[in-house]
């Protein structure tokens, strides 16, 4: 082997290297990104609780004069579950955060103040498509493994319980 070839391969290895170290590096401000972008839609959901009142964060039921007065908020919180569910469904929240967060809302859901809530928006609503899959899969669901779009008379079927779906 001589001079030229061994630099050659010299410079073959090391521009080897160099993607690799570039890939690695780009994949690790990937992963940055994506957890700040998760955190900060973490810090949108502690603020939105902070409007809730206490009492229905620890199960009890609110006067119709508090639950009005929560209404907004608790709309608010079903539209960022909404948006968590169709963000994760095209990969941008990464599976063991949505894990955690498909928890959460099942604990909420249970909530009385928030199931009143949830069954206002079933009969006066089409929004929240997502959220009403999530439910209907007992919470045991991966958006981004969903093959279709999740439909309306799914929703409808989704919250009477009905099972049939």
């Amino acid at each position: 082997m001589n001079w030229i070839e061994i630099v050659t391969l010299v410079s073959s290895l090391a521009t080897t290297v160099g993607v690799f170290v570039a890939a690695y590096q780009i994949q690790r401000t990937s992963d940055l990104h994506r957890i700040q972008f998760e955190d900060a839609l973490a810090r949108e959901y502690r603020e939105l609780m902070q409007n809730i009142p206490v009492k229905a964060l620890l199960g009890s039921k609110l006067s119709d004069e508090e639950f009005a007065d929560a209404r907004k908020y608790l709309f608010h919180y079903f539209s960022l579950t909404n948006d968590q569910i169709f963000l994760r469904s095209k990969n941008r929240i990464r599976a063991d955060t949505w894990r955690d967060w498909q928890k959460g809302v099942q604990v909420n859901m249970k909530l009385p103040a928030f199931e009143r809530m949830w069954e206002e928006i079933v009969k006066g609503s089409k929004n929240f498509l997502e959220l009403g899959q999530v439910i209907r899969q007992d919470y045991k669901t991966d958006p981004k493994e969903w093959t279709s779009e999740p439909t309306e008379h799914l929703l409808a079927k989704g919250n009477r319980n009905d099972e049939s779906v």
